[in-house]
Order: structure tokens, then sequence, then C-alpha cells
């Protein structure tokens, strides 16, 4: 059986059928034909894939065929009719064995005479239990500094679990390294959303400079250090040279890391 979620009236099935001739023969439609799962182990996503009958016969789905090995399945009892102007949807779940990125070709089997069967390309991401903070940036070198000038670099991470990442705080208790403009916290951070926080680097003086910035979180470990460090150096320019650049767009001037990012 099949749930059907839209039925056209009679009236108006009539006439389109009459109207149509052409299209007497079963005919099955499944207007989108791919789809991104995301759930963690041990849990699944559920997509409910739309499919049509804007022809003049039952369309008759038999079968939806998944290779062997495959981390998807579906729930739906078969033989499942859709009646002329008939909408329905399909159950079809992605159930991971653990992290990482997998994906499926599954056909939909029915009895239309001219597509008997359906690609459907189905993609799916194993994903942490819960929040869960990945560094992309694990520590945080700046390039060579002028002395009495300030040098910038960046932060990165993103969010691998299935539920949101709260930042309740940032602290780095420093004279020569600081944070760049960012938004009031706590801030979340939503599931593979990456982020990065700007931060800066002044050297008074020649040498070597380190100190550690903390992320306050409530993903398994609660807080993350970040290593800083830089380098100091006296430098005599010539006229011309540069002596400061970055590499961003008029959009990250607004926004730096895209999407809902918490500080830029």
């Amino acid at each position: 059986m099949c749930n059907v979620i839209f039925k056209m009236p009679l009236v108006l099935v009539v006439s389109l059928i009459a109207s149509m001739s052409v299209f007497a023969n079963p005919s099955l439609s499944i207007p989108v034909r791919e789809h991104q799962f995301y759930a963690s182990e041990g849990n699944s996503d559920r997509w409910q894939m739309e499919v049509q009958n804007w022809s003049g016969s039952d369309v008759i789905i038999h079968d939806i065929a998944f290779p062997d090995s495959c981390h998807f399945s579906t729930s739906a009892n078969f033989p499942c009719a859709i009646r002329p102007g008939d909408v329905t949807t399909l159950p079809i779940d992605f159930s991971p064995p653990g992290l990482g990125d997998f994906e499926c070709i599954a056909y939909v089997l029915s009895n239309d005479q001219n597509h008997d069967s359906i690609q459907i390309e189905l993609y799916g991401t194993g994903l942490y239990t819960g929040p869960e903070i990945i560094l992309i940036t694990e520590e945080v070198f700046f390039d060579e500094a002028r002395t009495g000038s300030s040098n910038l670099a960046y932060l990165r991470f993103y969010n691998f679990g299935d539920a949101d990442v709260i930042i309740d705080s940032i602290e780095l208790d420093s004279e020569h390294f600081w944070i760049g403009e960012h938004q009031d916290l706590p801030s979340k951070v939503e599931t593979l959303e990456t982020c990065k926080i700007q931060l800066w680097f002044m050297p008074d003086e020649a040498g070597s400079y380190a100190d550690t910035l903390w992320i306050f979180h409530n993903d398994s470990l609660g807080k993350t250090p970040i290593p800083l460090e830089g380098e100091g150096a006296i430098i005599n320019y010539i006229n011309g040279s540069p002596i400061w650049f970055d590499d961003y767009t008029d959009a990250e001037l607004i926004n730096r890391c895209g999407g809902n990012c918490i500080w830029g």
C-alpha cells in the first residue's frame, strides 16, 4: 500500500486523460532523484521520496532495489499502486555503521513501460553522537611579524556531531595575541558548519612568542586548548615593499566564514 498525500480532482484527472491520450500507459515520475542524509551510528535519517503518477493508468511500484552492503533501505510495502493523478511518498532510511561518507545507487522498479527502472542517487554522512568539535587548525602559527606591527591568522574548526555545538566562551589572556571582533557568546555551530576565529599577533621585540587560547563548549571534552606561536623580527623595508595583506572577498568582509559564522 502507498499513502496518498495528494489527489487531483476527478474532473481534472478525466480532462487531462482525455486531452493527453499519449499518457494512457503507466508513467512514473520522481521529481527529486538524489538526497543527502546525516545520522550518527545507531541512529537513522529518513527521506520521504515523492513519486507521482500523471498518466492515465495505475502505476505499480514493484520494489526499490539496493545493492548488497548498502547502508540505505526502505520500509515501504510492495507492490505499491498509485492511481492516475495521485502523489505519494516512499520512505528511504540511512543507517551508518560509523563515521564517514557513504553512497549508494538504488533503483525504483515499476510497470512504467518506458522507464521500468529509475535510478536514485543516495549519499550519507556518518556523524558523532552529540556535538563534536573537529579542529581544522590544531595549532596557529603566525608568519614572521615586524616588531610593533600586527599579523593576522585564522583558527578553523567545524561540528562533526549530530547536535549543535554551543560555544560558551573563548579565553585568551595575552599581551601579544588577541581575538578579532566576534559576536556575543554563547553561540551555536550547527552540524557540519565550519567556522573560523580571527586571531592577531603583535610582537614588541624580536624573538619567539607562545600562548594558549581556550574554547569552552558543550562537546564531550568541555574545552579545547589551541597553541599559538609567533615570531617577532626587526625588519627594515625599502620603498614599495608590501608590509601587510589578506586574502578575502567583499562578502567575507561582512561575514568571514559563511553561513551562521560566529567570528569574523
